[in-house]
């Protein structure tokens, strides 16, 4: 099974506003050896936030894509 975790390791002076976790149902196990797409969304903050993934407290950085767009960063995993 895979799981994550999503880390803030920044102090901010102000937090996002939102975070979202798309392509992630919670009532569904991620299954071992299975391709899924992961996207974090970050909305605002100061700094603006740098979502990583993680597996088994190992960050992720292969297959990962960040992209911003103002002040919204997202961190996509997967293909």
């Amino acid at each position: 099974m895979f799981s994550f975790c999503f880390r803030i390791s920044k102090l901010f002076t102000d937090p996002p506003e939102s975070i979202h976790i798309l392509g992630y149902d919670e009532t569904k196990a991620l299954q071992h050896e299975t391709v899924q797409r992961l996207t974090c969304v970050c909305n605002g903050g100061n700094p603006i936030c740098s979502p990583k993934w993680y597996k088994k407290d190992k960050e992720i950085t292969e297959g990962s894509q960040i992209a911003v767009n103002g002040n919204t960063v997202t961190n996509e995993l997967g293909k």
